[in-house]
């Protein structure tokens, strides 16, 4: 009982997220898709999430990860080989922001956002400092397209929907009617999308089928296109919310 008060008093005044087995039954936060707590808690920061999960890529191993975030804090060109016998390079690395060449065609970024969400300790609302960890892993072939995903801390991922609602490709396109855009949607044969972070904190989207069209194709539809969608972070609800143009 002593250590109970012990740890909710130093969680409560230096505001740390202590997990242990011991109380990892008391601990119930909402963060995985299917709510379900692993029996062996970690709480990751950015680093950990590269270092120690196949979460930014399973290419490398935890080896060659170890390598090049050693080289990287060093100052040195952060490559190592991947597990397909191409080069990988980390590019970018701090508290809340990564960026990892994989390969010439596969980039991946990754931020770290605070999650405010409230977590429950028994009797106790504690608010620790959890993060969400977006990922971006963009493949060019040649045109870009890029899959997003949202990780907690305990490297489960969430539902995409809870955080961001995703734009359809006719969502880049202005159109007078259902019809205009029948026709517009006709042309398009790979409605891809791709997502780049912005330095404030932000999300950029934009569609990239001019990178697979016919230059005759493209001329039909690109007075209609709008070129991006522009998202904030909304640090209060913890999701991105879309701005208008």
């Amino acid at each position: 009982m002593k250590s109970y008060f012990l740890i909710v008093i130093l969680v409560a005044i230096f505001n740390v997220p202590f997990v242990s087995a011991q109380t990892n039954e008391m601990l119930k936060p909402s963060l995985a898709v299917n709510e379900t707590i692993p029996e062996t808690v970690v709480i990751s920061d950015l680093a950990e999430l590269f270092l120690f999960s196949d979460v930014v890529t399973p290419l490398l191993g935890e080896t060659e990860k170890q390598d090049m975030y050693d080289y990287y804090k060093n100052n040195m060109d952060a490559v190592a080989t991947n597990r397909l016998g191409g080069k990988s390079q980390l590019l970018e690395f701090s508290d809340d922001y990564m960026k990892l060449q994989v390969s010439e065609s596969h980039l991946v970024e990754v931020r770290s956002y605070l999650d405010n969400r409230k977590v429950e300790f028994q009797d106790t609302v504690i608010v620790a400092p959890y993060h969400v960890n977006v990922v971006l892993s963009t493949v060019k072939v040649p045109a870009a397209d890029t899959e997003i995903a949202f990780y907690d801390v305990l490297k489960q991922k969430m539902d995409t929907e809870k955080f961001i609602k995703l734009p359809k490709v006719e969502d880049f396109f202005k159109f007078k009617s259902k019809k205009q855009l029948k026709e517009l949607m006709s042309y398009i044969e790979f409605p891809l999308i791709q997502y780049e972070f912005t330095s404030d904190g932000g999300l950029v989207a934009k569609t990239t089928i001019a990178d697979y069209m016919s230059e005759e194709q493209f001329k039909k539809v690109e007075q209609y296109i709008i070129p991006k969608l522009v998202y904030q972070w909304n640090a209060d609800k913890t999701k991105y919310e879309l701005l208008k143009n």
